[in-house]
């Protein structure tokens, strides 16, 4: 994507970091990817009735270019009667 002038790189590192946020302008495939995200929460918004949470403690952060959970986040879904109709 560095060809299309995107300035979100792999060269990036924790060092860039102003105030613990990564400022880079949006590239084609980034916005792409949030777009596509939001689709598919909203999805699974309306097809399931109920959502519980499932972790027994809060499941942690592990900081890298991204910031995601230690050991993943656990869910349980419920199909609510009226969205079965």
């Amino acid at each position: 994507m560095a060809g299309l002038g995107c300035k979100c790189t792999i060269s990036h590192t924790l060092k860039d970091a102003k105030d613990g946020v990564l400022t880079c302008r949006r590239c084609i495939g980034q916005q792409f990817a949030l777009t596509e995200m939001a689709y598919t929460v909203v999805r699974i918004l309306q097809r399931f009735g109920r959502i519980e949470d499932r972790n027994e403690a809060f499941p942690g952060m592990r900081t890298d270019i991204v910031l995601q959970p230690a050991n993943g986040v656990h869910v349980a879904f419920f199909e609510d009667e009226v969205a079965k109709g």
